[in-house]
């Protein structure tokens, strides 16, 4: 038994110094570990380390995509200049090869003419986009019409208008200079017209800001020169002068020998583009806007976007796609797309009814302020009273009966039915001709009433017939 205990005690002895050793050998590692994390303090160093690397990595690969994507788009976006630059090139000299004296003009050179296209110099604007005056290196006088992006004309009918008109030379169409295409500009470059567009004197539909101050002050002052001197021989009132003062554009710069010569040269112009050019040509946008005025107040036809080009034995051509202005295009146009010299022929009877009443076409008429002008005009010369749908501001002592010939020539030209119009040609031997006989129209395209309602008063008609001795008419001849 000693010996069992004494070995049990032997063996708790050494159970002891085990557990000591285990408690010492604990305590180095716990002491090793805890100066182990007072010696590893580099550590959080190497993970921000780590940190900066990898992040200045994904910098430096995202810059490289970065640079890459840059490139591509730089050389897609050379490789698209340099291809725009080739069409300019080839489209330019496709103009120039086929009309050899038309002029190229670069971007800089317009842009220095019009002193960059400040608004001081901008002219107005239209379908096609704005346009500006200029003044070129040796002096002259330009306009530019300058292609807008948010333009509902397009390329098409810029090349349209550089390779027609460039074909057309008559005195009563305006002449394109040149053309500018460079980067993605596209401008027409056409004579310099002074005295604006006839719309301009009709209607007032343009501002007098815009309105050439020279111009404005030379004619002024003869306006003011023509009625003091007018009314002081007349002794008239000082009310009458003020009176007569507060509209001198339409009264004097635009009386009835002025607005016979506009239609004169309106009538030429058009006889030019139907008879007597190498092919028949539609302008198919004609209206008062596009009549413009030289110095001497003489009319060009302008904007030949639109234009259409016809050989001689042909008669008429349809589209699906209509183009024009609302109050100067034909039903047949409008109903069926379908058009022709005649289509001109209505639009010129609507500029005519303009010039000879000052009125325009989007107004209601008559005592109940219902019909369009086309029907008051009618009504007004159905019933013997043509002269009240003239112009207030013209002097009818001497042109009544011109006034009413001109009403009959323009009722004419905007019948219903095309064969019903007559052609330029006719027209303008009804303009020359005194004693030709003016076909009795019937009533306009577009009127609400039928010639139905007129069979009882038929025989009511009276017809005006005057004779006329101081009309001056000119052949048509080109440029």
């Amino acid at each position: 038994m000693p010996e069992t205990k004494s070995a049990y005690r032997l063996g708790q002895l050494a159970s002891f110094e085990e557990f000591c050793s285990l408690a010492f050998m604990s305590r180095d590692n716990f002491l090793s570990v805890d100066s182990g994390r007072g010696v590893d303090h580099n550590r959080p160093k190497s993970r921000i380390l780590i940190i900066i690397l990898t992040t200045t990595a994904a910098v430096i690969i995202l810059l490289g995509l970065a640079f890459y994507f840059i490139r591509i788009r730089i050389l897609k976006s050379k490789s698209k200049e340099t291809k725009l630059k080739v069409n300019n090139v080839v489209a330019a000299g496709d103009f120039n090869s086929n009309n050899p004296d038309m002029i190229i003009y670069s971007l800089a050179e317009i842009g220095k003419a019009t002193d960059q296209f400040i608004f001081e110099n901008k002219l107005g604007e239209g379908g096609f986009g704005p346009v500006y005056k200029g003044v070129l290196p040796g002096g002259q006088e330009i306009a530019v019409k300058k292609l807008s992006k948010s333009s509902t004309q397009g390329f098409e009918e810029f090349k349209n208008e550089v390779m027609l008109t460039a074909k057309l030379q008559h005195v009563n169409l305006v002449k394109v200079l040149g053309f500018c295409i460079d980067r993605e500009e596209k401008m027409l470059i056409y004579e310099y017209m002074p005295n604006k567009s006839l719309d301009y004197y009709l209607f007032g539909s343009q501002s007098a800001s815009s309105y050439d101050l020279s111009v404005f002050a030379s004619q002024f002052l003869d306006i003011l020169l023509h009625v003091l001197v007018s009314k002081l021989e007349d002794a008239c009132s000082l009310d009458s002068l003020l009176s007569d003062m507060t509209d001198p554009m339409r009264r004097y710069l635009l009386d009835w020998k002025k607005r016979e010569e506009i239609i004169e040269g309106i009538t030429q112009g058009l006889l030019y583009l139907q008879e007597y050019s190498r092919q028949t040509i539609i302008h198919r946008d004609l209206k008062a806007s596009n009549i413009l005025l030289d110095g001497d107040m003489k009319a060009k036809i302008s904007d030949f976007g639109m234009a259409r080009i016809f050989a001689k034995d042909e008669h008429e051509a349809n589209t699906d796609r209509l183009v024009g202005t609302y109050g100067y295009v034909p039903p047949e146009y409008v109903r069926r797309g379908q058009y022709s010299t005649k289509s001109d022929v209505y639009s010129f009877g609507i500029v005519l009814l303009h010039i000879i009443s000052g009125k325009k076409n989007g107004s209601l008429y008559g005592s109940d302020e219902s019909l369009s002008l086309l029907e008051h005009a009618y009504e007004l010369w159905k019933d013997g009273r043509g002269m009240e749908i003239m112009d207030p501001s013209l002097d009818d002592t001497f042109s009544s009966c011109k006034l009413i010939k001109c009403l009959q020539i323009a009722l004419l030209c905007v019948q219903e039915n095309p064969a019903d119009r007559p052609s330029m040609l006719e027209v303008s031997s009804m303009l020359r001709n005194e004693t030709a006989i003016v076909t009795i129209p019937q009533r306009p395209a577009f009127s609400v009433k039928t010639d139905e309602d007129d069979k009882n008063r038929r025989d009511r008609l009276h017809l005006e017939i005057c004779s006329v001795d101081d009309a001056t008419i000119t052949q048509a001849v080109g440029r």
